[in-house]
């Protein structure tokens, strides 16, 4: 778990930013190292990572809705989202892998 402290107008923040990685088959685990950037977003995250098997990547509300899904893409415009924290899950062949990331 990582823990950022953010001071913004509104006031300061600590946010913990969580990592978890799912698998159908755990013979595979660990799926693979996710690194997600810049976090917090604005415009656009870059997901960095190993993904030969990618299916495709969805950015979910942190109560599980959908609201974006990229198929071969890993440079996301966060644009049309409202700031907020939400759940990037990369979608593989061999699992999913999730990561939080905050849009400003």
């Amino acid at each position: 778990m990582l823990r950022h402290i953010l001071n913004l107008p509104s006031g300061t923040h600590t946010i913990e930013i969580l990592k978890s990685v799912q698998s159908t088959d755990p013979a595979t685990l660990p799926l693979a190292e996710i690194s997600v950037y810049p976090n917090p977003a604005q415009e656009y995250l870059v997901i960095r990572g190993d993904f030969p098997d990618l299916l495709r990547v969805d950015v979910l509300t942190t109560d599980g809705r959908l609201v974006a899904s990229y198929q071969n893409r890993l440079h996301l415009d966060l644009s049309p989202l409202p700031a907020g924290v939400y759940v990037v899950q990369v979608r593989r062949k061999i699992g999913i892998i999730n990561s939080k990331f905050i849009k400003l």
